[in-house]
């Protein structure tokens, strides 16, 4: 080995004879690992389990088979030259497994004359004299075994684990190259090529070492689209919401936590929720501030007690009256309500009774009696209105005292546009209601003909009874049939459009979460984001939303249903749907288009006709549905 010295740079890009490796060895006095692999193109990084490099795992005493842990890597010997021995290959587990027959001759021993060497400063041998010492006999034998081992594995193109075994009388070498888990982490290495790390990819991996924004639990939905493990934050700020991870999902996140009883990971991803949660932000953001409270009540009642009695507080009914003279959606279920009722009058009849199980502040009933003025009848037409409170605790919200000055409002309005209105606030049980009770305490005239009309109008009232699922009594079912029982020409029911009575609690997060988005979008059309208002009216939703979520058995007086399952309950209960005709959907539409002509944009609300019912909704939501029945 006489002349200059290669510098030599370690590289796993090509395949190496054991004389480059012997050459190596010298240089550094470390040696590197024999494995069949083909060329790779990429090494150039370190690996990112150790701070050292490829090189430092080996130790100058590994040249001579000391195994170190548990992970072991064959070494290389000082050889040059030698004879080769027969090879056998056995498999093992599924390995192949490569040993060398003792039974060959040993390779002849070449005498040299012995040098002198001494040690530089960086450890490697250093020659002195003209010549090397010659390498004892057992080493000379090893090495012409490793050049037999060495053709083999360079000239094997198949990348499947081998797991070469050495051994000999006067040797005894053994290692797994390739089927540990050490291996698997070298192969990586050597695949994924490096690349260039940008800034904004430094700071989307300094996130993800941070906690995740929320939790999904093993019982959830495969598609659930911001899951992962909730891990410990070395920073002194949260992180924000990642991109493909929506608020929506992020609450049903937690309410499976919650469900579950994983507290400390339900209220982590409600910290990250706060963190873009503003109740005077944009909608979506408002939106999560009271779906962020709705949460916390369920998780800790007794720290934030959900809304039970201020549904049925002054200030929530007169936001919830903001709330039907604002929005499209709940302002023309009432005007196509009140169409219901008009066709089914007959150009004979000049009385009209409405009996009304919770009338509110009576808004519904002006624009009824616009549309009785304009049709100009030859004989005068009275409209009766009774209104039911059931003497029931928490049953009506509303007192006799503040009902009569609802009734006081309509008759004056009535008489400035010629009409005749009659009002009357009956305190009764459900059960007792029966048409021959309402005619015997009724204070009506004695000019009432036999032909009257009798409606009877459900606006927003028949959810928040409770039905068999919370009681055996079922007031729901109940009222229906009493009503049944009075024969009227016509029912109106008007409801949100929402799966929330029998839903589980998850389930129930979901569909209020998406409901209420949209209701609270669609607000940005009518309403200014700062007005009073509108915040009197988000607060009023915001109640509602908390007491469907966090609330159960009596105490959840939101019960919405979907649209299919009042048709079932109403088909239980003896009714016929009354089809709503085409006329009714255009009506509406042109009222629609004809209440923003002086500004706003009604491009989002959609009116439809379906399933003989008129629906209302935002961008492809429907939120409120109407239906008429006999």
């Amino acid at each position: 080995m006489g002349g200059p010295t290669p510098t030599l740079t370690p590289s796993f890009g090509v395949k190496r004879s054991i004389a480059e490796l012997e050459r190596q060895q010298l240089m550094q006095q470390q040696v590197g690992f024999l494995r069949s692999v083909k060329q790779r193109s990429h090494f150039n990084h370190t690996s990112p389990i150790s701070p050292l490099s490829p090189f430092d795992h080996f130790s100058p005493d590994s040249r001579f088979g000391v195994q170190h842990g548990r992970f072991t890597n064959p070494f290389v010997q000082q050889v040059q030259h030698g004879r080769s021995s027969p090879i056998i290959i056995n498999n093992v587990n599924g390995n192949a497994v490569v040993s060398f027959s003792s039974s060959s001759p040993p390779p002849p021993t070449t005498t040299t004359t012995t040098a002198t060497t001494t040690t530089t400063s960086q450890g490697g041998p250093q020659r002195v004299g003209g010549e090397t010492e010659a390498p004892p006999a057992p080493v000379i034998q090893m090495r012409s075994r490793l050049q037999q081992l060495e053709k083999h594995l360079l000239d094997d193109d198949d990348d499947d684990d081998v797991l070469v075994a050495v051994n000999d009388d006067d040797c005894d070498v053994s290692s797994v190259v390739t089927s540990s888990e050490w291996s698997e982490t070298m192969q990586s290495l050597i695949i994924t090529p490096p690349t260039k790390t940008t800034t904004t990819q430094q700071q989307q991996q300094q996130q993800q070492q941070q906690v995740p924004f929320s939790t999904t639990s093993p019982t959830s939905s495969s598609n659930s689209s911001c899951s992962s493990t909730l891990t410990t934050s070395t920073s002194s700020s949260l992180p924000s919401l990642p991109s493909s991870c929506s608020p929506i999902q992020s609450l049903k996140d937690a309410a499976t936590a919650i469900s579950e009883s994983k507290t400390d990971v339900a209220a982590s991803i409600l910290d990250r929720l706060k963190q873009i949660s503003n109740a005077r932000g944009d909608p979506e953001q408002r939106l999560i501030s009271y779906m962020l409270s709705s949460l916390r009540s369920r998780l800790n009642p007794t720290e934030s007690p959900p809304p039970v009695s201020e549904l049925s507080s002054p200030e929530h009914l007169l936001a919830t009256q903001l709330l039907y003279e604002a929005s499209p959606c709940f302002k023309l279920s009432f005007m196509a309500a009140n169409l219901a009722i008009l066709d089914s009058i007959n150009p004979q009849s000049n009385s009209i009774h409405i009996l009304d199980f919770d009338i509110g502040q009576g808004s519904q009933y002006v624009t009824l009696i616009y549309a009785l003025a304009e049709k100009k009848p030859p004989i005068p037409i009275t409209l009766k209105i009774t209104t039911i409170i059931d003497p029931a605790p928490r049953s009506h919200p509303q007192s006799e005292d503040k009902l009569g000055v609802v009734g006081d409002f309509l008759k004056k309005l009535a008489e400035r546009v010629g009409l005749r209105v009659r009002f009357r606030v009956l305190k009764m049980n459900t059960s007792e209601l029966t048409r021959d009770a309402l005619s015997a305490v009724s204070c009506y005239d004695e000019h009432d003909e036999e032909e009257e009309v009798l409606a009877v109008n459900f606006a927003f009232r028949l959810h928040k009874l409770a039905d068999e699922s919370v009681s055996t009594e079922n007031p729901r079912d109940e009222l229906l049939r009493v009503v049944k029982g009075l024969r009227p020409r016509v029912v109106t029911v008007a409801e949100q459009e929402m799966n929330c009575n029998t839903n589980t609690f998850v389930a129930r997060v979901g569909e209020a979460s998406g409901y209420y988005q949209a209701l609270f979008d669609s607000l940005d059309s009518v309403m200014t984001r700062e007005g009073s208002d509108r915040v009197r009216v988000e607060e009023c939703l915001g109640r509602k939303a908390a007491n469907s979520v966090a609330c159960e058995g009596r105490d959840r007086v939101e019960r919405c249903e979907v649209f299919g399952k009042w048709r079932a309950r109403m088909g239980m209960a003896g009714f016929e749907l009354r089809p709503l005709s085409q006329h009714v959907a255009e009506s509406m539409r042109a009222r629609l288009h004809s209440s923003f002509k002086n500004g706003g944009n009604s491009a989002g609300f959609t009116v439809k006709e379906e399933n003989g019912a008129i629906s209302f909704g935002w961008k492809g939501r429907t939120l409120t549905v109407v239906s008429a029945w006999r």
